[in-house]
């Protein structure tokens, strides 16, 4: 392959490998619209900051209500379905840089229909990432995770152009403390979300370079957070303080993964380094489901030959075979960590959800779906046998004494009138916190049921439309006439369970 390359190309890996040391220049908005667009974001519920100076000015009087979740966490069942090899699956949300409109506050009107996760009965943790310094999950995000019982993390990010890193490590009067350790701790308490995720990618200074302190910083940050909230280490600094992704757990994180609990491994994994990540699991005290292999969705589409984008496995890997990945992990008793799950809406435009259920079902793609690959059929063919919810851990709905749900999606549909006085003239809604559990999407492909169900907006409320193949399609008119001669459907508009 070497003969095919420039010599720019065959130099790049060694480029990469100190790509802090070159970071790109920063062409974004200037420090005074940064500022403006954070308070504006506000008002939308958004909360985040860009510098440490930032920050370290932070106080709980900050708080605004809007910016708080307030639905806590569903303790889910404890019968969460023993299934012999299921991996528990963590999304790394990232989506077009994240903190959009729909994610607010205010129900706003949508063009089309927007990703908001129909899967989370699979999904243990969410990790909203967004390129800032410290990212706040929305306050939406957060109650609708809740709701389905699923933990939502925010991420701690430093990049190669960030500005005073240092001072993250910087000790109290005491000498021994990190203040900024406390005070992470105490956004996530005062913000209702569950945890961060660590991720450095820039080295801290060679002089003052300590890994001890590193930990040290982690430990306190994880007893700050306390036992109910989660601390995520991601691959990328080493304990010799280089960036230097390890696709693994090993010795070059493991002092950082121990001090988190947990590691996000970088998604550039092959078999060998699954294998070794679940031994030096077991032999350092990590418990296997606490390691999650990176997977990346974006890596089935196309790329330049000389910038290729690599995950498990290694040839059409991500896209519609992310759950080949998953399988793996379950395989070896680890857990997946799914990076831009959102691809289903940013690379299929108009077929997000027809997209979702190709990538999570292994459903057939529309055949009028495109993306810029080319030709989607052959690009991003369904795996009928290997797809996401075949290996990932599923939980029940709802908790050991309760459960309710009232079919609410992340968006809904409204009266023309409403359209025009309330929405822009759109036909739907964003209402992302509003989001309640969701009944599952498909029957086993090989096992298909007569009984056919779909969600519906009639009437100003969500309902469950029940259908059985085998009798005629009802008009809307019909399913609002609900008389007895009607037997072919059944509506429901909220179900509640209680038990003592």
């Amino acid at each position: 392959m070497a003969f095919l390359l420039g010599w720019k190309d065959i130099l790049r890996p060694i480029r990469d490998g100190y790509r802090h040391l070159f970071p790109s220049p920063d062409t974004g908005p200037t420090p005074e619209e940064r500022t403006k667009q954070r308070a504006i974001d506000r008002l939308k519920g958004f909360t985040y900051f860009d510098t440490f100076e930032q920050l370290q000015s932070w106080t709980a009087a900050d708080t605004d209500i809007l910016q708080r979740a307030n639905t806590p966490l569903l303790v889910r069942s404890r019968d969460c379905r023993e299934e012999p090899a299921k991996a528990n699956v963590l999304l790394c949300h990232d989506y077009a840089g994240n903190y959009h409109a729909y994610e607010g506050t205010t129900n706003i009107g949508l063009a089309e229909e927007i990703y908001a996760c129909e899967y989370l009965q699979y999904v243990e943790t969410v990790i909203y990432f967004s390129h800032k310094l410290v990212c706040i999950p929305p306050p939406t995000w957060t109650n609708s995770l809740h709701r389905n019982g699923v933990k939502a993390l925010g991420t701690i990010l430093i990049e190669p152009q960030t500005s005073g890193s240092e001072e993250l490590l910087q000790r109290g009067d005491d000498g021994l403390s990190f203040p900024l350790a406390t005070k992470l701790a105490n956004i996530a308490d005062q913000y209702g979300f569950d945890g961060w995720l660590v991720n450095i990618e820039k080295p801290f200074l060679s002089s003052t370079w300590d890994h001890q302190i590193l930990a040290a910083f982690l430990r306190q940050l994880m007893l700050d957070l306390g036992v109910e909230k989660q601390l995520i280490w991601y691959d990328a600094l080493t304990t010799t303080n280089k960036v230097n992704y390890q696709n693994a757990l090993n010795t070059q994180n493991m002092l950082f993964a121990k001090a988190c609990g947990a590691i996000l491994t970088n998604y550039c994994w092959k078999e060998g380094n699954a294998v070794d990540s679940m031994h030096n699991a077991l032999q350092n005290g990590i418990q296997p489901q606490h390691v999650y292999l990176g997977v990346d969705v974006w890596a089935q589409n196309v790329t330049k030959l000389t910038q290729p984008r690599i995950t498990y496995p290694e040839y059409g890997g991500g896209g519609t075979n992310t759950g080949v990945a998953v399988a793996k992990a379950a395989e070896l008793g680890l857990s997946a960590g799914i990076f831009a799950p959102a691809w289903t809406f940013e690379h299929f435009a108009g077929h997000g959800t027809e997209a979702e259920r190709t990538m999570w079902d292994g459903a057939d793609l529309p055949i009028d779906a495109t993306c810029s690959c080319g030709d989607p059929s052959t690009r991003h063919q369904p795996n009928k046998t290997m797809h996401i919810t075949t290996s990932a851990k599923s939980y029940s709905a709802g908790s050991d004494t309760f459960f309710f749900t009232d079919f609410s999606r992340a968006y809904s549909r409204h009266s023309d009138e409403a359209a025009e006085s309330l929405f822009d003239g759109y036909k739907l809604h964003a209402q992302l916190g509003s989001q309640s559990i969701l009944p599952l999407k498909m029957d086993p492909l090989d096992a298909p049921s007569p009984l056919k169900h779909d969600i519906e907006d009639i009437g100003g409320r969500s309902q469950l439309i029940i259908e059985h193949s085998g009798l005629p399609q009802l008009t809307v008119e019909d399913k609002l006439r609900a008389t007895d001669a009607l037997r072919s459907w059944i509506i429901m508009e909220t179900i509640t369970i209680l038990t003592s």
